[in-house]
């Protein structure tokens, strides 16, 4: 499993916008909380603008169903963080994609 550092994406690509420093790295912080709750493997994390303002982290040892699993208890710590409270930038996991998509900033290195 990949141990949480302090993320600084938004150094390589600027702050998504609606979302302060403190929000985006509460933000990131739950996102590992609830890796490590499930024992997630995370490898590849981005920030994607192609579609909308979205921190996606990819979880290569989990099936669909516990992914979708991950995502309610992720949206439900994020609803009970009121430090959140107005921040744009929204979070899930994903399954390995492949190929990313234009306008997202992709950090191989988490």
């Amino acid at each position: 499993m990949v141990e949480h550092q302090e993320i600084t994406v938004f150094e390589k690509v600027g702050l998504p916008e609606g979302c302060t420093q403190e929000q985006y790295q509460l933000l990131v912080d739950i996102v590992f909380r609830v890796a490590r709750e499930y024992s997630a493997q995370t490898g590849v994390a981005e920030i994607c603008r192609a579609y909308n303002q979205c921190y996606i982290a990819e979880v290569f040892n989990k099936p669909p169903g516990a992914i979708t699993e991950m995502n309610f208890s992720l949206a439900e710590a994020v609803c009970d963080e009121p430090g959140l409270d107005g921040c744009e930038l929204i979070a899930r996991f994903s399954s390995p994609a492949g190929k990313h998509p234009e306008g997202c900033y992709v950090d191989n290195q988490l």
